[in-house]
Parts: structure tokens; sequence; C-alpha cells
């Protein structure tokens, strides 16, 4: 037998319980037997019982075989644990490869187990298996081998000699019987190796927790403690049991983390301080599956710095994990843990070399961040989802704790603005010559890519600018849109920082759009005064002044100064531009309440109003003029001529507005009215607007009760977009009342402003907006949007709110009213009167079934009908206007008894509508417009009625002698509308019907008519055949009669003769009524009815 030295342990050992090997016989034989034997073991599992009532565990074991020498001959000394322990054979096995017995004895066989047999008595070695191979065939009779080896090596143990009794030792061929012989081996050797197993966990357990009792003694020390317990966590992993080794090195992690808690109340142990020695070590956490022997070494040599033990114990831990298949929670632990260790650096004051640190966790984030990727290509496809995505989230937070460690070791290496002291200055070519030694040892690209940045100044930002951008899109990816925020926002002070503002934009933009939302306004602050340093360096003026506006307020929690620094740059506004910028007041300026003494007024009477201001600027607020818009809440008609003029007299108003007014709007009312949760919904009411053509002020919202809910945009650059119609809507529209006071001082806290002004529209006025003019800047506050407005909860005389002299405002004051501010301005009676008149002049109802010629009248009182307003005329059902192509109306005034003739523009609109373009009318004026009205049979029906139905199941509509139809007038100049409505008298003049009599003398035709008209008519009555035109007699041989009058509901019967033969002659069938019937007024037209006869 040879014999060999204890293993060694190496990074890529194979962990498996060892079981030494001697033998006696042919060698090969033996060789091949041990590989039968260690091929079978793993084959089935084994149960293993657990100390301590824990639950048992079904192990498999898988064994290396190692060729038997002395010094492998131990298992653990008395009262000492050895290191290496996890090497040390958990079972001797001595093989018997001799059949006849002679021979055994005679020629050393005996001998050779003898001295085995003895040696491992003599160091305590109980756990021992003597294995005789027979071969069945060349067995004699009588005692054998294994008989022998019984009696004298087993004593009482008779389950440590095993018989093997094979067909044919070569085994070149196996048998049934063989079969069964070697599993019963395999099932005694697993047997075996677990109740030596048992035996040593305990032994094992009892010894660590002894040593850990004395933790608190002068002579112990944690780096001897963390290889004592680590040799059962080897042990453990020997034997599969990977969660309770992991569970081994998670309690020398919890150990060593409590240590370091203690020792910040002052408790340091005396070996604690051998952890604090300065290290340069720059390696990153050691990511693999291997045992980093150096690591092991340091510790046992008491010479490990912090970062070596903390290196060792996370690669351990990954290397568990990731044999376990659990490799996302080594992204899981990572950051955390490199969180912890750096903490620890702190309570420790460890000095390390400057930048060493920083280094460290570049790296160490670079070497998770690859096993990531790696895990992420070999994920299976059924849990490919779930896995990728807690390790995406994972990745991204390492590329983003990267991306600040660079950042800091930029700064450390002069790269960024930050400029470090001598002491804190990094040596850069010792770093980069650590780098390259590391890159020697361990090819990886994270340390060439750490090497250029730190190098160049431009390699450096691009660097940065990667990981950023990675980081970003990793947690957009993931849905954490917070956390990209924050990301941008780093990226964006760096590009501040370099000078590069157009690229700072839109990821400022970005971050504040989320933060809006999110209710976040001290971080939204703080990036609006970003946007702000970003828009003054790129010139953008009108920008920089409503951020400005924005920062001002003493709402907006800024350092105590901050807000007058932006007051007093806010009222500079654009000193190279002419014109006044206009920008949104709130939150610089907010309405608490608008009262008016005069809720109900008459028109041409004064309105008087109440307006409280709430200013949170940090000082006064000179302001030239303060302005109250008042709009109807409904269309209302204008009496008065006056034109409303936006602009004030001898300022030059800004056509070029601010094209970002509506950016702020939701960091205004997050700075205002504080977090979501203190801000009830409003109750709103909608009202149709009133300028057309306008796609972003649609409707008018007018707050009736509740705080301020103003929608949030999706995206800042499309708010951006939008530009400032909700500041210019209908306060630069010429319908409306403007109450104006000037000079105004407005002090920090409450402000009343009395105002007044004559009212000229008609109607509910509501407040629309209020505008204040400063020197340079106009501030505009929407109150449809905007009132009532509360103002934030931050305590005041805070560092956030610098405004001492509103301390007596509380947050209860500023409510909302109990209903929305609105003045009505009660008409008189209407002004003017329109209607239709017979041409004739007769007062009588218009005839169905005819064109009647009417004059439109329209007379005014004490109206004024301007120029542009139109007359709209609206028909009816049966009804249709015709007028001439060029019209000519007449005009007439009362006062003068002028008459002249005024020619009028009009068309038709959507098919039917009929637009007149009226004259300017003066008081007590008389305009008659010449048309006809085209009055078809249908009129006479009843309404809901349809004369185009003819299906026999459905009802037939009921004509009616009598109807009154209304038609609408409308006077519109565009925006103002006042309908008046014409009631028309309609009639069916007179109704013919007749009766056929069959008498010896031949046919009589019985004619019938009834009239409904409200006057007299002159009737002619003929009856006619279709076909030659000929005139019928009467049945007395006489021509029709005449002419005949009928009065009112007046009926009259005539009778005709029918010649004799007609209504058998092909061709004379019908025969056709005529009544001709006039008024019997003297200028009345003639108008015609027919009546058809069908002979049968």
């Amino acid at each position: 037998m040879s014999s060999s030295s204890l293993p060694s342990s190496s990074p890529g050992m194979d962990l498996r319980p060892n079981i030494s090997s001697a033998f006696y016989g042919n060698n090969d034989t033996i060789k091949a037997l041990q590989d039968r034997l260690a091929h079978l073991l793993p084959q089935d599992n084994v149960e293993w019982q657990r100390s301590y009532g824990r639950g048992t565990r079904q192990v498999k074991i898988r064994a290396n075989f190692l060729e038997y020498s002395p010094a492998l001959a131990m298992f653990e000394p008395a009262g000492k644990l050895v290191l290496g322990l996890h090497q040390i054979p958990i079972l001797h096995i001595f093989w018997v490869g001799e059949t006849d017995t002679t021979s055994f004895l005679k020629y050393g066989g005996k001998e050779s187990l003898g001295q085995w047999y003895k040696l491992l008595q003599e160091r305590q070695c109980t756990n021992y298996l003597i294995i005789t191979a027979e071969d069945v065939k060349k067995t004699g009779k009588g005692a054998t081998v294994y008989d022998k080896v019984k009696s004298e090596f087993s004593g009482k143990q008779s389950n440590r000699c095993y018989n093997l009794r094979l067909s044919d030792m070569t085994l070149s061929k196996e048998s049934q019987t063989d079969l069964v012989s070697w599993i019963s081996l395999a099932a005694r050797v697993r047997q075996l190796m677990v109740s030596a197993l048992t035996r040593l966990m305990l032994r094992c357990e009892d010894f660590v927790r002894e040593r850990r009792e004395q933790c608190h003694a002068t002579h112990w020390h944690y780096s001897d403690y963390f290889l004592l317990q680590e040799q059962m966590a080897f042990l453990l992993e020997t034997w599969g049991c990977l969660n309770e080794s992991l569970v081994q090195y998670d309690e020398l992690d919890a150990m060593f983390s409590q240590f370091v808690i203690n020792s910040g109340s002052g408790h340091l142990p005396s070996w604690l301080e051998d952890f604090c020695q300065s290290s340069n070590i720059i390696e990153g956490l050691p990511v693999g599956r291997m045992v980093a022997m150096k690591y092991r070494q340091l510790l046992r040599d008491h010479c490990a710095t912090l970062l070596d033990m903390r290196n060792h114990v996370f690669s351990r831990q990954a290397t568990l994990l990731c044999e376990m298949g659990r490799g996302a929670e080594v992204a899981q632990r990572a950051l955390p843990f490199m969180h912890a260790t750096l903490h620890e650096i702190d309570v420790l004051q460890v000095t390390n070399a400057p930048g060493a640190t920083e280094s460290w966790v570049y790296l160490s984030c670079f070497q998770v961040i690859s096993l990531i990727d790696s895990l992420l290509l070999s994920a299976r496809s059924s849990d490919s989802k779930a896995v990728s995505a807690s390790m995406l989230l994972h990745k991204a937070n390492l590329v983003h704790y990267a991306q600040q460690k660079l950042y800091k070791l930029g700064g450390l290496c002069g790269l960024t603005h930050f400029s470090p002291s001598d002491s804190e200055r990094v040596d850069v070519p010792s770093l980069i010559a650590g780098c390259i030694a590391l890159q020697t040892e361990a090819d990886s690209p994270s340390i060439s890519r750490l090497c250029q940045a730190i190098c160049s100044a431009e390699e450096f930002k691009n660097h940065f600018v990667e990981l950023s951008t990675q980081a970003r899109q990793l947690f957009v990816q993931h849905g954490r849109h917070r956390q990209a925020s924050v990301v941008g926002i780093e990226l964006a002070k760096f590009y501040v920082q370099c000078k590069d503002y157009s690229l700072a934009e839109p990821l400022l933009l970005d971050a504040c759009s989320g933060y809006g939302r999110s209710h976040l306004p001290s971080i939204l602050a703080n990036n609006i005064a970003l946007l702000a340093e970003c828009w003054k360096a790129l010139g953008r003026t009108d920008k920089y002044l409503l951020a400005c506006a924005v920062l001002a307020s003493g709402t907006s929690p800024l350092p105590h100064g901050q807000h007058e620094k932006y007051l007093s740059c806010l009222e500079a506004g654009d000193e190279s531009a002419e014109e006044v910028s206009v920008l949104p007041a709130k939150p610089l300026v907010v309405v608490q309440k608008i009262t008016s003494t005069t809720p109900e007024v008459r028109p041409h009477q004064p309105i008087q109003v109440s307006m409280t201001l709430i200013s949170t600027a940090a000082r006064d607020l000179q302001c030239e003029c303060i302005t109250l818009r008042l709009r109807s809440l409904r269309k209302v008609r204008r009496f008065t001529a006056h034109q409303y003029d936006a602009s004030l007299p001898g300022r030059k108003q800004s056509t070029r507005l601010s094209t970002s007014s509506v950016v702020f709007d939701q960091f205004q009312d997050v700075l205002v009215s504080g977090p979501q949760e203190s801000r009830p919904l409003s109750s709103v009411t909608e009202e149709e607007e009133m300028v057309p053509h306008r796609h972003l002020s649609t409707t008018s919202v007018a707050a009736t009760s509740g705080a301020q809910n103003v929608p949030y945009v999706d995206s800042l650059v499309e708010a951006v977009t939008l530009g400032t119609e909700e500041l210019t809507g209908d306060a630069y529209s010429s319908k409306g009342i403007s109450l104006c006071a000037k000079n105004v001082l407005l002090s920090p806290g409450v402000n009343t402003i009395e105002m007044a002004s004559e009212s000229t529209l008609v109607g509910q006025l509501s407040a629309a907006m209020v505008k204040i003019d400063l020197a340079k800047v106009q501030l505009v506050l929407v109150l449809t949007n905007s009132l009532p407005m509360r103002l934030s909860t931050l305590p005041v005389g805070t560092p956030t709110s610098p405004i001492s002299s509103i301390s007596s405002v509380s947050v209860a004051e500023v409510k909302a009213p109990r209903d929305a501010f609105t003045i009505d301005v009660v008409p008189a009676e209407p002004g003017y009167s329109v209607q239709f008149n017979l041409a004739s002049g007769t007062s009588r109802s218009f005839f169905a079934n005819t064109k009647e010629s009417v004059l439109l009248s329209i007379d005014t009182r004490d109206e004024i009908i301007e120029h542009f307003v139109a007359l709209v005329l609206h028909p009816v059902e049966g009804l249709s206007f015709i007028l001439p192509p060029a019209l000519v109306a007449q005009l007439t005034s009362e006062d003068t008894d002028q008459k002249e003739d005024v020619e009028l523009q009009w068309e038709v609109i959507d098919g039917d509508r009929i637009v007149i373009n009226m004259p300017s009318l003066t008081p007590h004026s008389h305009l008659a417009v010449p048309m006809e009205l085209d009055l078809q049979p249908s009129i006479m029906m009843e309404q809901g009625s349809d004369p185009m139905l003819i299906q026999p199941q459905r009802r037939r509509p009921k004509v009616l002698p009598t109807v009154t139809r209304e038609i609408k007038a409308v006077l519109d100049d565009g925006a103002v509308e006042h309908t008046e409505t014409i009631c028309c008298k309609v009639c069916l003049p007179l109704q013919i019907s007749h009766r056929l009599h069959q008498v010896p003398a031949g046919t009589i035709l019985q004619v019938m008519i009834h009239t409904y008209c409200d006057c007299r008519l002159r009737v002619h009555l003929r009856v006619i055949v279709a076909d030659s035109g000929q005139e019928l007699t009467t049945a007395f041989g006489s021509k029709a009669q005449e002419t005949f009058e009928l009065s009112y509901d007046e009926e009259f019967s005539t009778t005709w003769s029918v010649p004799d033969g007609m209504s058998e002659e092909s061709g004379r069938k019908v025969l056709s009524v005529v009544a001709d019937y006039s008024s019997c007024d003297a200028q009345a037209p003639t108008n015609q009815l027919k009546h058809e006869v069908q002979l049968v």
C-alpha cells in the first residue's frame, strides 16, 4: 500500500465524503470492485436521522475513494476539531480479494489486516468496514476467508464485516445473485456512512457551540471561529445539504454584523481591530463556483481585512445559491450586502485607500451583473418570465449603484466639478496599476472599462451616460418610473455640470411630470430650480420667468432666501423684450374668495365686487393694475355696441405668450394644495364655451364646493406643446366685463380689493380670470380652473415657508365658498319684435296649399341692432321661404317718418335656413322685408305624422282644418344670440267632397263645399271632363254658377248632370271639380283648388 498525505483544498476541489480504501489482493481487481461500489452508492437515497429533534432528511451519497495511508486513519482527537474535517475519511474500508484461506493466512493477508485494524483502534476510529470478495466458483468446503476475518476482527459488531459473493471477479458478467450482493453492500456502506456523519455532526455542533459561548473571552478570535464553523459548512456541503451549509454562512455573517453594531456603543473587541486595518483591495465580489483559498489563508493568519472577509462570505453564499438553482437570490442579496459592508466600514472607521471602496463596489456590481446575464441566458422557458422580471429589477439597481460609485470615483480623480482634498484625491497611476494587476488574474471587461474611464474625462463622461441610460431603460422596462426619474435627475445634474443644458432639459421635464403626479413638492421644487437654470442658460426667458413665478411662492419648499431671489428675477422680467410676458399667477397669488354687494342688477347699473387675494410672496408686490374679468355662463344678448379691449391703456401686450404656461399647472397645484390625500375632489358643473374653434377651451368648469382638482397630463413634454390658451381664453375675447384696480400694493398674506364697473351683459356672470400687472410681467389666474384655491398645509415660519405676515391666515379660512360667485344681470322687456304680415295688409290666416306674399316686419323700441347682426329664419315642416335674388327692404323711422329702400344680402345655410344680414337699426324703426311663404299641404297634418306613410297597416295621417306653427327667428352676431318666436296661423280655405246619385234620368253628381277660413271667400265652381276639357252643365241644364260667397264654417251644395254613357266610354272616367277662390278683399289674389271624381 502506498501512502499519501491529507489532500489540500483547491479552487476546483470536489466536495464529497471521502472513504479510505486499503486492500489485500490483486490491485486491478480491487480497483474494479471499488469503482463498482462508487457507482452504486448514489443510486438510492438514505434517510439521515437528525439530532436535537430535527426532521429526517433524505441524502444521496457520492463518495471519493482515497488510497489508505496512516495519516488518513483518524476521526477527530478528543477535545479538538481538526481544520479540514471535510477532507477526513468518513469511513475506512479494507478489501480482501483472496478466496483461498491458506494463502490469506500464510502470505501476509492476515498481518496487513491486523495492522490496519490496530491503527484504527489506537486512533479511536470505529467507522470501518471489512469486505471480503469471494469467487463462488473457487470457494471450497470448510471455513472461508470471511469466516476467519469475522471471527477475529468483528467482535460484537457483526455489521463491520461483509462477504461479497461474486460469480466472476473480473465483473465481465454479473448474475442476479451478484446484483443482490452488490445492492446489499451499497446499503451497508450508506448506513455506516450516515451513522458516522451523525456522530461527527453531533461532536462538531457541540464543539462549535462551546466556542461560540467563549466569544467574550480575551483569547477568542473571530477568524478562528469562522474557520471552525466553516468546516461544518463544508461537511454539510459534502453530503449535499447545501441549504444547511448556507445557513452556517448566514449565521457567521449575522454574528459579525452584531459585533460591529455593538462596537458602535463602545464595546470594541481586540480581534475586531485586525479587520480595521487599511486595505488597497479593489477586487469585487468573487462570484463563482470555487473556494477562494487566499481568503481562508488570510483568515487563518489573522491578516484579513474587512473587505477580504466580506468577499469570502459572499463568494461562498453565491456558490451555494447557484448550486441550489437560486441564482436570482444572489442578485437579490448583492445590493443589501454591499450597503451593509459600507456601513460597517463607516462604523469601524476603516481608512481604505482613496477610491478603493468605490472601485470595490463598482467591480462587485458588475461581477453580479455578469452572473445575472448568464442566468438570464440559461433560464428555462417555463420560468423565464418570473425569473427575468425579478433579476432585471436587481440588475437595474446594481447598474444604478455602479453609476453612483463611478460618479464619486470620478470626483475623487478630478474628472467632475467636485474638487477633492489632497488626502481624498485618488492616486490614479496606482489605481490603474491595481486594475491592470487584477486584469491579469481575471480577464474582465468591467476592469478594463474602469481603467479607461478614470484615465480620460471624455471616456468617463461616455461611461457615466451609458450606465445612466441603461439604468433608466431597465427601470422603465420593469415599470419603476419613479426610480427611472431619480436616475434621470442624476444624469441631468451631470449634464448641467458639463454645461449641456439642452440634454438636461428633457430629463428634468420628464422627472417633473412624474413627481407632479406623485405629489412630492420638495423634490419637485428642486427640479424646477434646475429647469430654471437650464432655461436661463439656453436663453428661454419665457420659460425661465415661468419657473421663477412658481419658485417665488413661499409655499414652495426651498431654502430660506431663495424665494426672494426668484421673486426679484420675476419682477425684472425679460429686459431685452419690449413686450409684457404673460405667466400664471398661482401659487404666487391665489384667490381666497370673491363676493358682491350687488348679486342682482339691471343693465347699465354698477357692479360692485370685493375680491380677497392671498399673496405667498416673500415681500410686498407693487401691482400697476389688478383686473377681474367676468363672463357669462350662458349665451346672452348684447344691448350696447361697446366692445371689450383686453389690453389696458398705455400698455403694449405681448402676442408671443409663454409657450409653456400649462407646464407648471400640476406643479403649482402640488406646491399650493399639498398632498393628494388632503385634497377632496371638487364638485364641478360644465357650461358650453362661447369661443368657437378653440380646441383647448371647449368647456368651462365652475367649482361649486371642495378644493381644486386639476387633471394632470401624462407627459410634460406634451404639456409644453399645448401653449397658453387657458391664459387667454375669455379674458382676451370681446364678450365680458372687466373690473380694474390701479396701483395696488399686495402684502404677504390676505389682501382685500374693492372694484366696480357698469353691467354691459345680460345673464348670469361669473368670475373668469384675474390679471395682475407688474412692471414687466402680467400674472394671470384662470378662475374657472383655479377657484377656489387652498393654501398648503406647511407650517408658517418654517424654512420652507418664510412668510411671517400671513401667520394669521389659517388653512381652514382658505375654503371654497358655499356657492360659486355669480352676478345676475336681469334684462328688461325685449326691445324689438319680429312678425309676418300679409303683403295685402289684411289680417287673416294663411291659406294652405298656396304661396302667400308676406312682409317680415321688425320693429325696434329702445333696442339698437348693430350692423353685424344676422337674422336667421328656421323653417318648419311644410313651410319654406322664397326670397328674390335682389332683396330690397323698406326701412321706416317712426321719429322722422322717413322711408328708404335698403338692399339686403342673404344666403341659405344647411339647406333650409335663411340668413339675412341686417342693417343697423335705430330705436323706433320699422323694417319690412318682402318674401313668399310656400305653404304645402303637409303643413296641415297632425304633428308627429309622416305625410309619406302609405302602408295600409299604419294610421293614416290626420289633416287638421286649422293649425298654428311657430317659426324661430334668431338675431345672431356670431357669439351672442337672441331668439324670437313667430306664431303663424294656417287654415284650409275650403274643402270639396262629392257624391254620385243614380236616377231614372241618368247620373247626378252632387258637389259639396265646406269653408274653414276666418274671412269671406268668393268661389267660382266648374266641373270639367279631364280628357276633353268639356264643361258639364248643372242638373237644371244651365252653366255653372258664376260666383257665390261663403262665410266661415259655411257649407254649400250643388248638383251636376253626367251625360248618359260617359261612364262606359273608354277614356272618359275622370271628372275634375275646379274651385277658383279668393278673399273678398279688393286686391286679394285668386287661388285654385281641384277635386277629382272617379266614375264607376
